[in-house]
């Protein structure tokens, strides 16, 4: 059986405190082991709200400029971009080269700013087009 709790600053939450005391109640005498594991620092629920934020504005900027996505099967396709293609064909491109994650609930914290500093520079560079990284004053327009 596998209990989880974090510590920090030797403060320990469990992650279900009823079910741990209900478990090694039923147990009685018990041998408890603890394996210890860094805590990883992944993105928070604001920088997903942020990416994707992110990505409808620049695919909304992309497209007032005039950029489309160009279909390999019919170049006289235009296929205007949407937060979809953006993280599909830009986003989530970047991320597996540079860091070998498929997807964004892999990223860590610092990996947002890398993958976003790519794509706005290369854009930036081919279409002209430079969309801001959404911040909380952003996040909270576009919700409410």
């Amino acid at each position: 059986m596998i209990l989880k709790a974090k510590i920090s600053n030797a403060d320990i939450k469990w992650e279900n405190p009823a079910i741990v005391l209900a478990e090694l109640s039923k147990m009685g005498d018990v041998e408890v082991v603890v394996e210890i594991k860094k805590a990883k620092h992944l993105r928070t629920l604001r920088q997903n709200s942020a990416i994707h934020l992110y990505l409808s504005q620049l695919a909304e900027s992309l497209n007032s400029a005039g950029f489309d996505v160009k279909k390999t099967i019919r170049q006289e396709v235009e296929i205007p971009w949407s937060a979809y293609n953006c993280k599909e064909l830009l986003w989530r491109p970047v991320q597996q080269a540079m860091l070998g994650k498929k997807s964004t609930t892999e990223l860590e914290k610092k990996d947002v700013d890398k993958i976003y500093d790519i794509i706005n520079k290369t854009i930036g560079e081919r279409t002209g087009v430079h969309c801001p990284f959404p911040n909380i004053e952003t996040i909270y327009e576009e919700r409410f």
